[in-house]
């Protein structure tokens, strides 16, 4: 049997589903089998978001234990100066970068809730031609961190072998869906059975989220297919990809 850890870290970039994994650990079923709640220290912040770059997000105080800290936009270095108690565990989603860059596009013009510089986000974006507001979305992530808080954990994933990386595509993919969820879980050292991962997997599906949402292409939960920037990118926007994310794509192993 394995042994439920004193915290559970959730550490991520942008748009790689983190509110729909928080919503699963959040599952009583996942109670039931760890007695950890999670936690959002976002929430406690007034007004509710953190403003400052992924890579300069510091918690001098640790987390409160047994709970699973869900999301944690984060770079590596930052992740490294939690406090944190003996047993732990902690998973890393991580995604196509310029399909971070889309789906930021195009949550933060249509869908995202109005808090902190989204209605600033929102006005210019609607102000912009499709490819003016991809090319700003890639500037607005780079200077936010998101870029570096990703090379970060990349140049570091062969020294961290207890973190476990998780691509977001996977997460999304029905065939793999199932295997993956169940491995995350193992790795937290929750046990569920079989047939209550079945349960997760058709509760939380993208498609039945989508109906609950309605089926725009603006949707919260679009369809998360790998490649999907390809549909939009131009030859300026990807040049504007290239010039500030550099090699990025190539160390985390995505085709160009």
């Amino acid at each position: 049997m394995s042994m439920i850890p004193s915290n559970i870290y959730h550490c991520c970039a942008y748009k790689t589903g983190s509110q729909w994994i928080k919503m699963i650990f959040s599952d009583d079923l996942v109670y039931k089998k760890s007695g950890m709640k999670t936690y959002s220290y976002q929430q406690f912040l007034s007004p509710k978001g953190d403003p400052r770059k992924i890579s300069e997000r510091i918690f001098p105080d640790p987390f409160p234990l047994k709970t699973i800290v869900t999301p944690l936009y984060i770079d590596y270095h930052s992740y490294c100066l939690i406090k944190k108690p003996a047993d732990f565990r902690t998973f890393f989603i991580f995604r196509d970068p310029r399909d971070i860059i889309v789906s930021w596009y195009y949550s933060i013009k249509y869908t995202h809730p109005l808090m902190g510089k989204i209605p600033e986000h929102r006005e210019k974006l609607k102000s912009f031609s499709l490819e003016e507001g991809l090319i700003y979305s890639i500037g607005y992530l780079n200077e936010f961190g998101v870029f570096e808080a990703l090379r970060s954990w990349f140049q570091a994933f062969e020294c961290i072998p207890d973190v476990l990386f998780f691509p977001f595509e996977e997460l999304t993919d029905k065939k793999k869906q199932k295997f993956v969820l169940n491995r995350l879980f193992s790795h937290c050292g929750i046990e569920l059975s079989s047939k209550n991962i079945d349960k997760i997997v058709k509760k939380y599906s993208f498609d039945r989220l989508k109906k609950k949402k309605g089926k725009s292409r603006f949707s919260h939960y679009r369809k998360g297919i790998h490649g999907d920037w390809k549909n939009d990118f131009t030859p300026a926007v990807l040049n504007k990809f290239n010039d500030l994310a550099g090699d990025l794509t190539i160390l985390m192993d995505y085709k160009q």
